[in-house]
């Protein structure tokens, strides 16, 4: 049998029938995807452009004060290599819990809501949940109750039996409810303050400028720091506080709203440190 060579001329005829079918085929398809509503400059880029998967993280929306707000969960369509990398470059950067989908804890709940097994996550989440919590607080603190609640509600999907939890969601419905205490520290002189919870978690720490004042709210005790005490006022839950006697080289040191017992252990302390001093 004998196989014969095409033509010049019928290579070109083949050339640019195939070139003529490709162009037809191109039209149609513009005109398909025009159809579904894409203008032609769209539907020309869609089929010049590779495919690519697009990762997109919806912010949650703020919700009233004092309700419940859904958590920005980790996107399903990003793998569970990728959503390791993003939890771990979001641990580095520090966001732990915050903000909404673009934290830490979201994507390693999210690498276990596809692999529930999944060693590496679990353990990142057990490690990372006491640093979270210190985030929650100083949400309460500030008075953010719809991103507390969102924090709160990170949380418990990562340990729902943990005891802070329940700590947490008592401190702020109490605060919302109108329970907390309150304390205004109100500067005449430029003063050093630091505000942080009895555990030593640091709440606020700034230079007061004369003619500045902060309040802070709390449904648990505050240890107060001040500095340059003499150009400092300060009120707790309405009363004014007199410093003189807490007064050690300028800087006084208060502990407040808590309880007697502890009230009484940390003058004794103060008392050694001053005998010592």
């Amino acid at each position: 049998m004998n196989i014969r060579a095409p033509s010049h001329i019928e290579w070109k005829s083949f050339r640019t029938s195939a070139a003529l079918r490709s162009a037809l085929a191109l039209t149609g398809m513009t005109l398909l995807l025009t159809g579904c509503g894409m203008r032609p400059n769209q539907a020309t880029a869609a089929l010049a452009s590779p495919s690519a998967s697009t990762t997109r993280i919806a912010h949650t929306p703020a919700n009233t004060v004092g309700t419940r707000q859904q958590t920005g969960n980790a996107p399903e369509n990003v793998s569970v290599p990728g959503l390791l990398t993003a939890a771990r470059a979001a641990y580095a950067a520090k966001n732990v819990v915050a903000p909404a989908g673009h934290n830490a804890m979201e994507y390693y709940e999210g690498v276990l809501a596809q692999d529930p097994g999944n060693s590496v996550a679990r353990d990142a989440l057990r490690e990372i949940f006491p640093f979270a919590i210190p985030y929650v607080e100083h949400a309460i603190a500030r008075n953010d109750f719809p991103e507390a609640n969102r924090e709160i509600d990170v949380l418990a999907k990562a340990d729902p039996t943990n005891y802070s939890l329940i700590l947490l969601r008592s401190r702020l419905d109490a605060q919302v409810s109108g329970d907390a205490h309150v304390l205004t520290v109100t500067a005449t002189a430029d003063s050093w303050i630091q505000i942080a919870a009895v555990d030593g978690n640091t709440v606020d720490a700034r230079m007061l400028r004369a003619g500045e004042s902060r309040t802070y709210h709390s449904t648990g005790p505050l240890r107060v720091t001040l500095g340059n005490a003499d150009g400092v006022a300060v009120t707790s839950d309405g009363q004014r506080l007199e410093l003189g006697q807490h007064q050690r080289n300028q800087v006084v040191r208060l502990l407040l709203f808590a309880p007697k017992a502890l009230t009484r252990a940390s003058r004794r302390t103060q008392y050694l440190e001053g005998i010592r001093g």
